[in-house]
């Protein structure tokens, strides 16, 4: 099967009085059409959907748009841009909540609305997912490791985030995994200009924990594409998120597994 992952949308960012809007929904419908052409099953949006702590009803609108877009079932994880700002991504969700370890290939969730008109409903489920662990799809299974508050991860019963995202690593390994997502920081990883905002980057993948990991480990975050040690790759953010960057590498990654 086909994954895409894509990740760093910032949704409603503006550079220097410029508005990214248009460049970004351009990207976006690429990405759409790619997930079409090449018979994508699974889409895995990893982290900082939206730029600002309150996202505006236009950024709202061309999220839906995007995921409604897309033809297959929708993985939505928070970075630390959607941790910060209200877990305004948890709007994204228009059908229904994923638990840890159930399957939701095949399954026909109760739809929120549908179109009166015409009678459809969205495209596909989106599932936003709270923390680090090891999701199933079908046959397959995944390690997500989202940016995750401290806070947050105490109340789940870690004592801190950085120990949720070892836990589940050490899970990934007793599995195995097909892959691993996150959006997390990566020891000798460059962050680019875009480091000037980059909020919350003090999470870390496990240097040991994705050693041990024989698969591919797939970051977002550092919005600069590179390939960092053997297995842990960066597709970069889907554009340019300031004018430093704009001679970066920027995009989407696509793996069979």
């Amino acid at each position: 099967m086909k994954v895409l992952f894509c990740s760093d949308l910032h949704l409603g960012l503006v550079v220097g009085g410029y508005d990214m809007r248009d460049d970004t929904i351009k990207v976006l419908k690429k990405i759409q059409a790619a997930v079409n052409q090449l018979d994508v099953e699974l889409v895995i949006v990893g982290g900082d959907v939206f730029h600002t702590s309150h996202p505006s009803p236009q950024a709202y609108a061309d999220a839906f748009a995007f995921l409604a877009g897309i033809p297959c079932p929708v993985v939505v994880f928070r970075g630390n841009h959607d941790e910060t700002n209200g877990l305004s991504v948890d709007a994204l969700e228009p059908l229904r909540h994923a638990e840890w370890g159930t399957q939701f290939d095949g399954e026909e969730p109760a739809p929120l609305f549908k179109a009166y008109d015409t009678g459809e409903l969205w495209a596909s489920p989106v599932i936003v997912l709270d923390g680090p662990g090891i999701l199933k799809y079908g046959v397959y299974k995944f390690l997500i490791a989202p940016y995750m508050a401290n806070a947050r991860a105490v109340a789940q019963g870690h004592e801190s985030a950085q120990s949720a995202i070892a836990a589940a690593f050490k899970q990934a390994r007793a599995e195995p995994v097909k892959a691993a997502f996150c959006h997390l920081d990566v020891d000798g990883a460059q962050a680019g200009s875009e480091g000037s905002f980059l909020r919350g980057g003090e999470l870390q993948i496990p240097k040991r924990g994705a050693a041990l990991l024989t698969c591919p480990v797939v970051n977002g975050h550092l919005h600069r594409r590179q390939h960092i040690r053997e297995n842990i790759y960066m597709p970069g953010s889907v554009v340019p998120t300031d004018f430093g960057d704009a001679d970066g590498q920027k995009g989407y990654a696509i793996l069979e597994v």
